[in-house]
């Protein structure tokens, strides 16, 4: 991978899986306490398929109550410019009355976070909570701040599931 900061964050299989787990208990807890239940996990791939899968199995969700949001934002490892491309993404049937729970590996610019959570909200979902393994504060474009995090930091941040790719984040 090339252009990645002596000072990164280097995250291993085993990190990333305790964080990951922490993340679900941290659902779990502040959920109950507002008495919110989620229909369903929305699944931002790439980066959020590993901690959705964990997430998904310490908090009981089936496979048939996973969404998948599919937005790019970057292009040959660089930040794409303007709007996002995007696939395959909830529909209103499947949002409309729901309780959801986004799960993203990372929040930094909070573009992808918030430009989804203000599409599901317009397709009628019933609240919409967001959930990250990393947040970087001073690197928000949007002010967006995710309902729930493990870790706050600034410094890039290498997965495990990314060791191959260029240097991507979003």
């Amino acid at each position: 991978m090339s252009n990645i900061p002596d000072d990164a964050v280097r995250e291993t299989w085993d990190s990333s899986f305790e964080k990951t787990v922490k993340l679900a208990e941290i659902i779990r807890e502040k959920s109950a306490e507002a008495g919110e239940d989620f229909d369903a996990i929305v699944v931002i791939p790439r980066g959020s398929y590993y901690p959705v899968n964990i997430i998904g199995r310490e908090l009981g969700f089936k496979s048939v109550d996973y969404l998948h949001a599919c937005i790019g934002s970057y292009e040959d490892g660089e930040v794409q410019a303007g709007e996002f491309k995007l696939g395959q993404m909830p529909t209103d049937d499947e949002v409309r009355g729901k309780s959801l729970l986004i799960i993203d590996e990372v929040c930094d610019k909070g573009r992808t976070l918030d430009f989804l959570t203000k599409r599901l909200n317009e397709q009628g979902a019933k609240h919409v909570r967001t959930a990250v393994l990393h947040y970087k504060a001073n690197q928000s474009e949007t002010g967006f701040v995710p309902d729930w995090f493990v870790e706050q930091t600034d410094k890039w941040i290498v997965y495990p599931w990314e060791l191959h790719e260029k240097s991507a984040q979003d």
